[in-house]
């Protein structure tokens, strides 16, 4: 909740779209500091010794909540970039 409530603070996504997820992941890791505290502490990984959370955290997020996001990417791309 307070992730998606701070997403539409900007600008609006639709959710059901890919290119507003690779959006929502670029401006939320660029303007990291201005998420709300408490959607950055929940996010600390379990193994992180450290008691702040960072950018890395919020990558293991989105890995975490979008699985398949890179390889369909991937797929993306390759079915329709030059091979170069």
């Amino acid at each position: 909740p307070a992730l998606l409530s701070n997403m539409t603070r900007h600008r609006t996504y639709d959710s059901t779209s890919i290119r507003h997820c690779l959006r929502i992941l670029r401006n939320k890791y660029h303007h990291y500091e201005e998420l709300p505290l408490e959607f950055r502490e929940s996010i600390i990984a379990d193994d992180d010794n450290s008691s702040s959370s960072s950018k890395n955290d919020l990558m293991r997020y989105f890995e975490h909540m979008f699985p398949l996001l890179l390889m369909h990417c991937v797929g993306v791309c390759r079915a329709n970039l030059e091979p170069n």
